[in-house]
């Protein structure tokens, strides 16, 4: 009970967070953002009075304040309004590009788990050795090598050069007819409905752009995994657990990574919503057809409503994976109160 009270009243802050959200991102959209939605959706040679009354039918001649009623009343309705640059609603485009997007951040979260989170806690046991100084330079490189530079560099060399990776051409080869979409992974639609060819093609085309945000994701998690249990291997605890002749296993897997994995947990929720609300020079650079495209278009169009949509999916999705954290953060430790 305890736990659906906790669900309930973190749901109920969800509300006047995402009103200072939208209200920030509609004021800076107008301000900020140079440029005019109109001018992407009427001919060079469109006169000033089409220009006009184009801008008085999607309420952009309306005081601020008026125009931000206006999208809350709509919102309210699960309406975020009109692309400018597709003429589609923000809704629809938004579920639209989310499968492609979350297929490639989700296997990327996962590798850079498989990977990183062993890879901290060997280097804490083996402190100084070999393992160590792996793990701290495959941390820093992560850190600081740009995911661009990464990505560029996987197709120079896979592609271009060895030629054992395809093209960068989005989620499946253009050749092949694309699965019938149940889940909106390509992936695992191909698996269920037996289209083998889609499956190999959507699964290559997966791996350079996998393996290019996973580099980035794995560093702090492999950082944070280290300190974690370096820090938990020095508490009194675990001393007085080896010091009883317990074996070094033993205390290492069942007692000592339970309490390291806390912080590894909130690590875990920071960098999976970054990747879901920011893959997006991967995306373009791939050609991923996924939000961080969408995004990207919308900016560079000056497409405020689809701006917002965005953000807005952004910050719901920080959201719900920190509530989701803070869940398996009480299932690892029972004592963390309400």
């Amino acid at each position: 009970m305890n736990y659906l009270v906790y669900i309930v009243r973190r749901l109920f802050l969800l509300i006047p967070l995402l009103l200072g959200v939208t209200f920030v991102v509609f004021v800076l959209t107008r301000v900020v953002i140079a440029g005019n939605p109109i001018d992407q959706i009427v001919p060079p040679m469109a006169s000033q009075e089409q220009r006009d009354r184009l801008a008085e039918r999607y309420g952009l001649t309306d005081p601020i304040a008026v125009q931000y009623l206006k999208y809350m009343r709509n919102l309210v309705r699960g309406d975020m309004g009109v692309s400018f640059q597709t003429g589609l609603p923000v809704t629809r485009e938004i579920l639209k590009f989310f499968p492609a997007t979350f297929e490639l951040t989700t296997y990327a979260m996962l590798l850079a788990l498989l990977i990183g989170v062993p890879l901290g806690v060997v280097a804490a046991v083996w402190r100084d050795t070999w393992i160590d100084q792996l793990s701290r330079f495959l941390s820093v490189s992560g850190v600081s090598m740009p995911v661009f530079w990464l990505s560029l560099l996987l197709i120079y060399f896979f592609f271009f050069q060895w030629q054992i990776a395809p093209a960068p051409i989005g989620r499946i080869n253009p050749r092949l007819v694309a699965p019938d979409t149940i889940t909106g992974w390509y992936t695992i639609d191909s698996l269920i409905t037996g289209n083998w060819k889609a499956l190999q093609s959507a699964i290559s085309v997966l791996v350079l752009p996998t393996i290019a945000l996973a580099y980035g994701a794995m560093a702090p998690l492999a950082r944070m995994a280290r300190s974690g249990m370096v820090e938990v291997l020095e508490t009194d605890y675990i001393r007085t657990a080896r010091a009883q002749g317990l074996r070094w296993r033993t205390v290492v897997f069942k007692y000592a990574l339970k309490n390291a994995l806390l912080p590894v947990v909130t690590m875990t929720a920071v960098v999976y919503g970054f990747l879901l609300g920011g893959s997006v020079l991967v995306e373009n650079i791939f050609a991923w057809p996924g939000l961080g495209r969408f995004a990207y278009n919308a900016i560079a169009s000056s497409d405020y409503t689809a701006i917002q949509g965005f953000v807005l999916y952004a910050t719901t999705m920080f959201v719900v994976l920190f509530l989701i954290t803070d869940l398996i953060y009480r299932a690892l430790n029972p004592r963390i109160g309400p």
